[in-house]
């Protein structure tokens, strides 16, 4: 699917991001790789045979098959210039909206699906891997080196971002982050700083500053200070890598500009490798969230049944500041 598709999907999405319309792309794409016989017969004249569809994202986990659907539905409504996809569409928005209130339903019980619970950590875990990454840092002496190999950057890489999301648990908006400085942060063009997100490196620390993220709608511009601890690793490796103002910050091992995608799986690559667990930013933030707050939640759900009513009511009532 080239530019012209995402063109086509904007026409139903005029105000979706282009992050949005690129994951609507991906899902049809990987649907299309599926049944390539149909697509180069007959377009997306196939995505009208609905039980074919459900029997290509059959193996897939419910969530993933919601979002396919949701894409399917997307392109046939900017495609539906004369109504003729008008059943069709429903049918697949009723099949992807009973998925989603599995999903609410199963967020809204606080349970993990089988393979969040095979890949489930805690900091604990993500400590020891951090401790062995460290030992193999200091034994090959990275910090030493004036010309890191690209396994070294890789590994770098790993175990900074790491060290981020167990104390600043984003998604992977470190894709595409700059480094930059508070003067040289004031000369950017709003047009370029509202698309951007920036690591400010000052002289007491760090801040990171989201501009473009999932709900940057939602909460617009937010910053973040960067915990003293992970200064430290920051600092290191801005000076291993020989990192710039200006520079991106998270590159791959070739130091090319590490997308979303690709911050994905080099995090799944490196928890495999060290851990035996598939574990992602989405897995981070639960990791991080469950151990601060599980064993309050579960008290504050056994005072609200003594007290004979619901916790959002215990929250609005009754818990004050």
């Amino acid at each position: 699917m080239n530019i012209r598709h995402m063109d086509i999907l904007k026409e139903a999405r005029p105000n979706a991001k282009e992050s949005t319309l690129k994951q609507y792309i991906a899902h049809l794409n990987k649907l299309k790789k599926s049944l390539p016989q149909e697509y180069e017969k007959d377009g997306w004249g196939f995505l009208t045979d609905i039980d074919k569809i459900k029997n290509a994202v059959k193996d897939n986990v419910y969530t993933s098959q919601r979002n396919t659907f949701n894409s399917v539905v997307i392109l046939l409504m900017a495609l539906n210039h004369d109504k003729r996809y008008d059943e069709t569409i429903k049918t697949y928005t009723d099949m992807r909206d009973a998925l989603n209130q599995q999903y609410v339903k199963e967020k809204s019980e606080g349970k993990m699906s089988e393979k969040q619970e095979t890949n489930f950590t805690t900091p604990e875990e993500v400590m020891k891997m951090l401790s062995e990454m460290d030992k193999i840092i200091k034994t090959e002496k990275i910090k030493s080196k004036t010309d890191i190999s690209n396994s070294d950057r890789e590994l770098l890489t790993t175990f900074t971002l790491f060290h981020l999301l167990l104390k600043c648990p984003t998604r992977n908006d470190m894709a595409g982050m700059i480094l930059t400085t508070p003067n040289e942060f004031k000369k950017i063009h709003d047009d370029i700083r509202h698309n951007t997100n920036y690591l400010i490196k000052r002289k007491d620390g760090f801040q990171i500053e989201l501009n473009e993220y999932k709900t940057d709608k939602t909460y617009g511009r937010v910053l973040i200070p960067i915990p003293k601890e992970v200064v430290k690793v920051l600092r290191m490796f801005i000076k291993t890598t020989n990192k710039r103002t200006g520079d991106v910050l998270f590159t791959s091992s070739i130091n090319k500009p590490l997308s979303r995608n690709g911050i994905s799986q080099l995090l799944l690559k490196t928890s495999k490798k060290y851990m035996g667990k598939a574990v992602s930013t989405t897995m981070m933030r639960k990791c991080v969230a469950s151990d601060k707050f599980s064993e309050k939640n579960k008290e504050q759900e056994e005072l609200a049944k003594i007290c004979c009513h619901s916790v959002e009511v215990q929250n609005q009532v009754y818990v004050k500041k």
